[in-house]
């Protein structure tokens, strides 16, 4: 077998067999060692269900399951698809102006230092227990990280790039449209891909707070009736539903910036 089938058999399709072949493992491996657990030291379910009877509960409890999780997922993606407009918008505003940097960047610091969970029984009163709390909390713990990553990135830039674009006689726009954005891209999306996750946290606390529908509803109402099996069944849910988000904050990324890959096959 050649180097190139060898490699061909790593990636099949544009598809990183190996790397996934990791988790997947990884996966398996705590399945196994969470099945073992229940079945050997025979917990009681209520401290610890077996992996049968969550995926038991999943399926039985599909529709109900499927209703909190797009409510979830609709406050979470509105919430994020708002911090991007501002905080993109707020970071290329502080880039373009020192005055306004030396404004604004500090009360954004002591803004991001602020626990973000304290904030939702404000928002709570503030804004009452309809949909408005969710999505406020969901804007405000995924801006952060989108503003501030994007910001970086706008002004960590080479100076000799600066140069040579005024060398050429490049405009103001110019410069920031074919230097400081393209860098600042692979920053963006560090931001995006912690913010995917952080949007979902704060959909979920907020809902603990007070909601009637929802995954963070739903937890919280198992738990008050110590039903275990369903709180995991939630969680595992949870857990899916931001990994599938995150993927997808890859694949933007790979669209975006398409030379990321082809860096990344040279350095392998």
């Amino acid at each position: 077998m050649t180097l190139r089938d060898h490699v061909s058999l790593e990636r099949y399709e544009g598809v990183d067999l190996v790397g996934l072949s990791y988790p997947i493992a990884a996966f398996l491996f705590v399945l196994g060692l969470w099945l073992v657990l229940t079945t050997v030291f025979r917990l009681p379910s209520f401290v610890l269900p077996s992996p049968i009877a969550v995926g038991t509960t999943i399926v039985d409890n599909a529709g109900r399951l499927a209703h909190h999780t797009l409510i979830t997922l609709y406050e979470s993606l509105l919430g994020l698809f708002i911090a991007v407009v501002f905080g993109v918008g707020f970071a290329l505003a502080i880039s373009a102006s020192t005055i306004v940097r030396r404004t604004f960047y500090p009360g954004l610091v002591v803004l991001n230092a602020l626990p973000k969970v304290a904030l939702a029984p404000l928002f709570l009163i503030w804004f009452g227990q309809g949909f408005l709390p969710k999505l406020a909390l969901a804007f405000l713990i995924s801006f952060f990280p989108i503003t501030i990553n994007t910001l970086t990135g706008l002004l960590d830039v080479d100076p000799e790039f600066i140069e040579l674009a005024r060398i050429y006689h490049a405009s103001p726009v110019e410069v920031y449209t074919k230097v400081r954005l393209p860098n600042a891209l692979s920053y963006f999306f560090a931001g995006l891909k912690t913010a995917v996750t952080l949007a979902i946290i704060g959909a979920i606390v907020a809902e603990f707070t007070g909601a009637q529908v929802g995954i963070g509803y739903l937890i919280q109402l198992a738990s008050y009736n110590i039903n275990t099996v369903l709180v995991f069944a939630a969680l595992i849910i949870l857990g899916a539903m931001s990994l599938v988000l995150f993927k997808l904050a890859e694949l933007l990324e790979r669209w975006a910036m398409p030379w990321r890959e082809s860096e990344d096959r040279l350095t392998r």
